[in-house]
C-alpha cells in the first residue's frame, strides 16, 4: 500500500541534498487530481483551440461499453487521419476526453486547435467507421471556455 505523497526520493550530493515528493499522478486521488485538471486546463488553454467536437458511439455495436470505447478511440485516430490529408497539410491537434453516459456508453468530447472541417463529413466518416452518425461540432467562442469545457468532463 502507498500513501501519495509520503514518499520521497532523496539524492545526496556533498552537502547538498535534493528531495523530490513521489505522488501517484493518479485522476482519482483526492491529493493528485485536482493538479492534473489544472494542468490539463492550461494545456487546453495554451493550446489556443478553435473547435469543440462530440463523438458518440453506437451501443449495437460491440459486446460491451469498453469494446465500443476502444472503437471510438481507434475511429478518432483514423477521421483525423483522414481530415490532415483533406482539409490541410498544416497539423490538426487535439485533446480528447472520455466521458460516461448515463445509460454507460463512452463517447469523446474533443477540443481542437483546425481548420473548419464540416460537420457533414464527420458525420459520414464516423457512420463508415463505427456506424455511429450522431456528432457535434462547434467553434470556441473564448479560450476560457475550452477549459471549463475539459474540467467538466475530467471532474
Amino acid at each position: 500500500m502507498t500513501v501519495c505523497g509520503g514518499w520521497s526520493l532523496v539524492k545526496f550530493n556533498g552537502p547538498t541534498v535534493h528531495a523530490i515528493t513521489l505522488w501517484c499522478r493518479s485522476w482519482t486521488c483526492a491529493d493528485c487530481a485536482p493538479f492534473r485538471i489544472g494542468g490539463l486546463k492550461r494545456m487546453a488553454t495554451n493550446g489556443q483551440p478553435t473547435t469543440f467536437l462530440t463523438l458518440t458511439v453506437n451501443p449495437k455495436r460491440g459486446q460491451s461499453p469498453d469494446e465500443r470505447a476502444q472503437e471510438l478511440s481507434d475511429a478518432l485516430k483514423v477521421m483525423i487521419k483522414r481530415a490532415r490529408r483533406k482539409f490541410t497539410k498544416a497539423p490538426i491537434e487535439y485533446l480528447a476526453v472520455f466521458e460516461e453516459t448515463k445509460k454507460g456508453e463512452p463517447h469523446l468530447h474533443i477540443l481542437m486547435r483546425a481548420p473548419f472541417i464540416p460537420q457533414r463529413w464527420i458525420s459520414e466518416t464516423m457512420n463508415e467507421l463505427i456506424e455511429a452518425p450522431i456528432v457535434d461540432i462547434r467553434a470556441v467562442g473564448k479560450v476560457a471556455n475550452a477549459a471549463r469545457y475539459v474540467a467538466k468532463y475530467v471532474g
